[in-house]
């Protein structure tokens, strides 16, 4: 299993006003985009992905026991598809992911 924190104090620049909707629009909006990068064999860890809602803050998870072996693990790369998949999707996605969320 991964476990990913979506934390406002991190993400925004005024983070007093961020409303747990705009904390559930980042994961709505990232999970989605992960998936080009995650490894793909029978889709099974990609499907797996999730984002709940804890207090002020969101997590998004990947529920396969194998998630965590194929993130660190996983050197066969497909194109984006390969290892340490969140934080190169991260990497990629955030602004748009970001200007989504406060466009709405």
């Amino acid at each position: 299993m991964i476990r990913v924190r979506v934390s406002p104090l991190r993400l925004f620049t005024d983070p007093g006003r961020i409303t747990q909707a705009q904390i559930a629009r980042v994961g709505a909006e990232f999970l989605p985009r992960c998936e080009p990068y995650i490894p793909k064999k029978s889709g099974a860890l990609i499907r797996s992905g999730s984002f709940t809602m804890d207090g002020q803050t969101g997590k998004i998870r990947w529920m396969v026991p194998y998630a965590r072996l194929q993130s660190y693990l996983n050197h066969h790369r497909d194109g984006k598809r390969g290892s340490k998949w969140v934080m190169r999707a991260w990497a990629a996605v955030r602004r748009d992911v970001i200007r989504q969320v406060n466009r709405r």
